[in-house]
């Protein structure tokens, strides 16, 4: 018998041996080059998805989840707040996240509109108008699922450079990757290219302006200067990337349509090589939208388009403001062929139910499908029957409004 043990060893170590293997390839890193990190490669802690990759076809398929405005009001820095004057005040904004995080976590790649500044206790803690939020906002984003925010927004200024610096450091400090505002030219001069399981995904970022308030250097943030754009997407086609992706922080706030500027400008942007437009600003969710190529586009591939995500969390309620959607977008891409598709894409509809908890209000977002059948089920005492009804009013009324781009 004792000469059989070695044996049986042997067998113990093969088998813990694939499974090592197994969760090492089943793992996700993001291997990342150019600006938005302060790290060459970040690791992510997130399972494969059910699209995972076929070595044997070489080819690989992965999802990335979009949402739109991340706001914090005054409401719910209140709400997030415990603690008092003389021991003083935390913050905790992962209840917000709770209900989507398997949503968020579960993506390859998950990205976010930070719609706010991060710039520390001393610079105050304020919502609207001039926006400033405590650093464990990240750290629930982070908590979340959330890979990578876009920063370029009218808000990003509001604690002006400093806090656009702190902002990044801050974000840095997380390994959250981001992109979209610039401590420095050759940040704003190197592309993002974020690498998911072999598919190159380079991303940019623009907004419309920063509410009047002065850029004292214009590297620090991307305006939607059409031609520094343009010039932009052919320098990141450089990279060769297998996808470009264009965050853009536009359009008029509260209308549910894109405006003429927003068709115009994603139009030109698609025509040069984006494959992914990502609109945020109107706190209204916008139409969405595939693209065919025509015969002169820079890549002849179908592309996507969402003119707005609306807000993902604020404390702006009701006239579509308090809905938001998560963005899925599913790519492959074939390792023997080189092509890549956006082959699938899907919405998942979101509600931001303010309710009251320990005699103060709180704050969660909902993926309304899921809410309304938890309701159903009895799963969910937060929930009341006029919250179900109006989850299940909006829900089917914003994925009717998502396909409703009229013809062109």
């Amino acid at each position: 018998m004792k000469k059989q043990l070695p044996a049986i060893f042997l067998s113990i170590a093969a088998i813990l041996a694939v499974i090592f293997a197994y969760q090492l390839y089943s793992s996700k890193a993001l291997k990342v080059s150019g600006s938005g990190t302060a790290n060459s490669l970040v690791d992510v802690a997130k399972s494969g998805s059910m699209e995972s990759e076929e070595i044997e076809e070489k080819i690989v398929s992965i999802r990335i989840a979009a949402v739109g405005d991340i706001m914090v009001h005054d409401a719910e820095l209140n709400s997030a707040r415990s603690g008092d004057s003389k021991i003083g005040y935390t913050y905790d904004f992962k209840p917000f996240f709770t209900e989507v995080k398997p949503i968020i976590e579960s993506a390859d790649l998950a990205i976010g509109n930070l719609e706010t500044t991060i710039s520390g206790e001393d610079k105050k803690y304020t919502g609207y108008p001039m926006f400033n939020s405590p650093d464990s906002l990240l750290d629930a984003l982070k908590w979340a699922g959330f890979d990578l925010l876009s920063t370029s927004n009218n808000h990003c200024l509001d604690r002006r450079e400093y806090g656009l610096a702190a902002t990044i450091d801050n974000l840095d400090k997380r390994g959250l990757l981001h992109t979209g505002t610039f401590k420095e030219e050759k940040d704003r001069d190197n592309i993002l290219i974020v690498d998911v399981k072999g598919i190159k995904i380079a991303v940019l970022a623009y907004t419309y302006g920063t509410n009047g308030i002065p850029i004292k250097n214009p590297y620090q943030v991307n305006l939607l200067d059409i031609d520094t754009m343009l010039a932009d997407v052919g320098r990141a086609r450089e990279k060769e990337p297998d996808i470009i992706i264009a965050c853009l922080h536009f359009g008029d706030e509260y209308v549910r349509q894109p405006n003429d500027f927003q068709k115009e400008i994603t139009e030109k942007m698609l025509h040069a090589g984006v494959d992914i437009v990502l609109g945020s600003h109107p706190h209204v969710v916008q139409p969405a939208e595939m693209v065919s190529p025509t015969s002169d586009d820079a890549n002849r591939k179908d592309k996507f388009v969402i003119y707005s995500m609306g807000n993902f969390i604020s404390d702006q309620r009701g006239n579509y403001k308090d809905i938001g959607v998560i963005t899925n977008l599913y790519i492959e891409k074939n390792f023997n062929t080189k092509e890549v598709s956006i082959y699938n894409y899907e919405f998942i509809p979101t509600w931001v139910q303010k309710y009251t908890s320990n005699k103060k209000k709180a704050y969660r977002i909902l993926p309304m499908p899921t809410a309304i059948k938890n309701y159903e089920d009895k799963k969910d005492k937060l929930v009341t029957p006029d919250n179900y009804l109006y989850m299940k009013k909006m829900n089917e009324e914003l994925l009717a409004h998502l396909k409703s781009m009229p013809p062109t």
